[in-house]
């Protein structure tokens, strides 16, 4: 189940299988670092990506996470609401991206 994101939905998700299909495979291979759902607004893509990650879920041990971007008005708040989500705190000498970057490399991170 993916943490920071409310439990369950009313509606059941009715297919879309294809689509589920090939995200799930992208998402559990090696090489895929950054996935991007795009489409127009109200098309069902934050659905249809949290489906795609909550079956691939047994695949990320260190758990799966969503973030909801859409409030942000600035790139340099990027950084620090991803962190907050996540429950990371900075520490020492690095920079925070950098070490926000070594936190996720093994949980699926879901943005919105």
């Amino acid at each position: 189940m993916i943490r920071n994101y409310p439990l369950g939905h009313p509606i059941p998700f009715v297919g879309r299988t294809k689509e589920i299909a090939d995200i799930t495979a992208r998402l559990v291979d090696p090489e895929c670092r950054l996935l991007t759902v795009t489409g127009l607004g109200g098309s069902g893509k934050t659905r249809l990506a949290i489906e795609a990650a909550n079956a691939v879920a047994p695949h990320f041990p260190y758990g799966i996470v969503f973030v909801a971007l859409q409030p942000l008005t600035r790139s340099d708040l990027l950084v620090p609401t991803i962190a907050q989500a996540l429950g990371v705190t900075f520490y020492g000498e690095g920079a925070p991206q950098q070490q926000l970057l070594s936190f996720i490399e093994n949980l699926l991170l879901v943005a919105h």
